[in-house]
């Protein structure tokens, strides 16, 4: 698109290493990331032990606390991104959720390419990190998003996604509160009152 906060892409990733949890087990974690389509900033990304849908949430809240309020967001047709909560509140954001067509994941490379990047880079880092723990990856990859995705060149738009994101025409919103976004992501359902 050519704004920013026109569409942002959206994703789960499980990542190569394995973490140890509070009870010693290992597990591994997956990835949740936003992407902005316009600057490529990367506008939140998160580990976590699951990928479900109280967790995409969670990430896109983030997201528009962080950056603002998108105008359309894509998806894959996953589970945790069609649940009632995200589509509902979508649809209470006025957000247009366009969700990829099936088996084309080529709609949502711009995301696909940061994983990449990732699994080279953050992952690669810490593979000899002995007892890596959720804390530990969501610690070092912020920085690593922060301080070296966002501000680094990017080979297809030849700007620093920061810069790309700061200097381009914008249709973005303001972020509505937490509360209104912990209200907005939830399932109404209607009950019929039994006799």
């Amino acid at each position: 698109t050519a704004y920013v906060h026109g569409l942002w892409h959206s994703d789960g990733h499980e990542g190569s290493l394995k973490v140890v949890t509070a009870k010693g087990e290992l597990c591994t974690p997956t990835l949740i990331a936003v992407l902005d389509d316009h600057s490529r900033l990367c506008c939140h990304a998160q580990w976590y032990l699951v990928e479900n849908s109280q967790h995409t949430v969670h990430t896109l809240c983030q997201a528009i606390q962080k950056r603002r309020l998108c105008r359309k967001y894509m998806s894959d047709l996953g589970k945790a991104f069609m649940a009632g909560e995200m589509t509902e509140g979508l649809l209470r954001l006025g957000v247009k959720h366009s969700p990829t067509l099936p088996y084309s994941p080529h709609q949502n490379a711009k995301i696909e390419n940061f994983w990449g990047q990732v699994e080279g880079r953050v992952l690669a880092m810490l593979e000899n990190c002995p007892e890596l723990t959720l804390e530990l990856l969501n610690r070092a990859t912020q920085a690593w998003v922060e301080m070296e995705y966002n501000r680094e060149e990017h080979g297809e738009t030849r700007q620093p996604p920061i810069e790309r994101f700061l200097s381009s025409p914008s249709v973005g919103r303001p972020s509505p509160s937490s509360e209104a976004l912990r209200m907005a992501f939830r399932v109404e359902v209607k009950r019929t009152q039994r006799r």
